[in-house]
């Protein structure tokens, strides 16, 4: 998970690790408190195969302050718009002709 970056808060890390059955220490070390689940219910859903040693905390929290907009493409568009890249720069072309359009409309 390299490229990650995580904020340490202490506050939070206690009612998490009682929540998941976890602890991580102030440089993001992740670490099982136990083994042991009273029900399935209560299990930890963090699998053994996932390592977050390498994480960073906080990598994506300055753009998401910054405020986000979540789009869900249609499945038919996705050979056209593969990913986020893709969708912006076709907004960023069509969104003079919508801005032109807008004004013409207002007047």
């Amino acid at each position: 998970m390299a490229g990650y970056l995580f904020e340490w808060d202490p506050a939070k890390a206690e009612p998490n690790g009682q929540k998941h059955d976890v602890t991580f220490d102030s440089e993001g070390n992740m670490s099982k408190k136990s083994n042991h689940h009273t029900s399935p219910s209560d299990r930890d859903p963090l699998r053994d195969e996932y390592d977050f040693s390498n994480a960073q905390r906080g990598v994506t929290a300055a753009r998401y302050a910054e405020g986000s907009n979540v789009v869900v493409i249609d499945p038919e568009v996705l050979d056209v718009f593969p990913d986020g890249n893709a969708i912006n720069e076709a907004l960023r072309a069509l969104a003079p002709v919508i801005r032109k359009q807008g004004k013409r409309q207002s007047v």
